[in-house]
């Protein structure tokens, strides 16, 4: 069988073409792109070859106004927010009647050179609660898992139903801001 000229030509056509999406493939896969597309900031939590890793605790973050009237108005409530990294609440739920659980959202501020998100630190007595008379604790009692883009924590906040008012302030003064920054070109991601 004897090929013409214009199937020769296809052929190499279709040959470069795979060549060039072999490598394309293979230089994403070996930088760490894919995998970084794929995980979101979540792949570079345990990497340690190129990037640098810090994290400093934050004190005394800003107050928000919580509704105790209507829960719902506090679904997408932003708790803290530093540029694209935010906590954010998700939904809320009671627990034996005497504890309000808010789930929330810690949304990362990330690219492929960088990752930068807060946590409330896993601990009793993250922050404060406070109406016209009365003041409560606020505690961390879950973090993660980890998404793409953001960390999932549960907060409880004590005697929730002794509270009096329709409004509470709200603040967070024990949180972590961990920070994750290129060093050098290359990466291990994979």
């Amino acid at each position: 069988m004897k090929l013409t000229k214009t199937k020769k030509r296809w052929i190499a056509i279709l040959a470069a073409v795979l060549v060039i999406l072999l490598a394309a493939f293979l230089s994403l896969w070996l930088t760490g792109v894919l995998h970084y597309w794929n995980h979101g900031m979540s792949a570079l939590m345990n990497e340690t070859g190129n990037y640098g890793y810090t994290a400093q605790k934050i004190e005394n973050t800003d107050t928000v106004e919580l509704d105790l009237s209507l829960l719902d108005n506090n679904i997408g409530l932003i708790l803290f927010e530093d540029g694209n990294a935010r906590l954010v609440v998700e939904n809320y739920w009671f627990e034996e009647g005497s504890y309000l659980k808010l789930g929330v959202r810690c949304y990362g501020d990330y690219d492929f050179n960088h990752t930068i998100y807060y946590l409330p630190e896993f601990a009793p007595e993250i922050g404060q609660l406070s109406t016209e008379n009365q003041t409560t604790t606020i505690d961390c009692t879950s973090q993660g898992p980890a998404y793409h883009n953001y960390y999932y924590v549960i907060l409880s906040i004590p005697n929730y139903n002794e509270l009096e008012g329709y409004t509470a302030t709200f603040q967070l003064t024990n949180l972590i801001r961990y920070s994750y920054v290129r060093t050098e070109m290359g990466t291990t991601l994979f």
